[in-house]
């Protein structure tokens, strides 16, 4: 293990849209991280509840008297924030470093955690590593540390979570599945070529993957330098939320960064829950859509085109597939972004805001908060 005193910085991002309780609950399980050396940067992406309010209280109630909430605009957090409070929170126990950037506009999981990156590289004591995490999750206390430590043994630039059960304390699904032949290929003709369901066996402590998931994945600032090099941001505004970190680990991939995912750094996560949980049309619309966005732009010429010949058929079974059990905003969910995959719209859905309004009237909502 590492020598506490080589703990290198690392800055966990949080990112928040009226979804204050689980966001509440993500930073009640991140005090009990047995590490040293991190920050909690919390960004609310536009929030229209009282989300700001409710996490400055509990922060004023959990920080202690002498500590408070950093709050920083969007275009001060991208110059790195203010220098003289940086200092000071430099000098700050662990679990009072808390950061709020505030996003006039919902940015998306993207834009939301772009911003997050660039102050945490551009601020007075820049991250070495930072981790992205999503509100909905809940960390083990050994999580960081086991996710620096693979890092550290493996030389990697991303290390991904494994999903445990709540109950049973079991893996419950691997995040970062771990990597076979053409792995590009298969990722996106997966519904013709699916990764075996028991294809992993959990005997190693971490394996090699061709993507690690996004729901909690611990990011190299060399790596992250390497990919605004390369690009002119972190990860691709374009698709706003979901599929991201497919596209960020393939082009660190190219830059000669490997993704790692271990078993030893667990979440406890709802499922989809940061955007509302199973079948609801924002997850169907952007998955979907997202896929078609990055088929066109990453796979090579004669795959590219093969892919809607696969493809459509198998979006247009789900349309049929959600008539078929009554989820008619799913189905329109699925079809417009087969339309919108394939005409090239990119960013923000033109329906987000009115499908998660509407959904949130449904029987499949859960009361599970929105991150994006």
């Amino acid at each position: 293990m590492i020598n506490s005193q080589e703990w290198p910085n690392v800055t966990i991002i949080i990112l928040n849209w009226n979804g204050w309780k689980d966001t509440i609950v993500c930073l009640e399980s991140l005090r009990e991280l047995k590490y040293s050396n991190y920050q909690i940067v919390i960004v609310d992406n536009g929030s229209m509840d009282d989300s700001v309010e409710r996490i400055k209280g509990w922060a004023m109630g959990n920080l202690g008297d002498d500590h408070g909430l950093t709050e920083y605009s969007r275009m001060t957090a991208l110059e790195g924030g203010d220098d003289y409070i940086e200092q000071n929170l430099k000098n700050n126990p662990e679990k009072t470093k808390l950061v709020l950037i505030r996003n006039e506009d919902n940015l998306g999981f993207t834009g939301g955690n772009n911003v997050a990156i660039r102050y945490s590289l551009q601020k007075k004591c820049p991250a070495d590593y930072v981790f992205v995490l999503n509100n909905d999750a809940r960390v083990d206390k050994d999580c960081l540390i086991n996710l620096i430590h693979t890092a550290r043994k493996t030389n990697a630039g991303i290390v991904g979570s494994v999903l445990k059960d709540e109950n049973s304390g079991e893996i419950a699904e691997i995040l970062g599945r771990p990597e076979a032949t053409f792995p590009l290929i298969r990722h996106f003709f997966h519904p013709m070529i699916r990764w075996p369901k028991h294809s992993h066996n959990f005997e190693e402590d971490f394996w090699t993957c061709f993507w690690a998931g996004g729901t909690a994945m611990l990011i190299c600032k060399d790596v992250l330098k390497a990919v605004y090099s390369s690009k002119q941001r972190y990860f691709d505004d374009r698709l706003f939320l979901y599929g991201e970190e497919v596209e960020f680990c393939h082009i660190a991939r190219q830059k000669g960064f490997k993704s790692i995912t271990t078993k030893n750094a667990a979440i406890f996560h709802k499922r989809m829950g940061s955007s509302g949980g199973k079948y609801n049309p924002i997850a169907y619309y952007y998955i979907n859509r997202n896929h078609i966005l990055l088929a066109k732009s990453l796979l090579p010429l004669h795959w590219k085109l093969l892919f809607p010949i696969i493809n459509i058929p198998v979006c247009l079974a789900r349309v049929l597939k959600n008539l078929l059990y009554s989820r008619r905003t799913s189905a329109r969910a699925v079809l417009c972004a087969l339309v919108d995959g394939y005409r090239g719209v990119i960013g923000k859905w033109q329906y987000h805001d009115q499908e998660i309004i509407q959904y949130r009237k449904t029987p499949d909502y859960h009361s599970i908060s929105f991150t994006s």
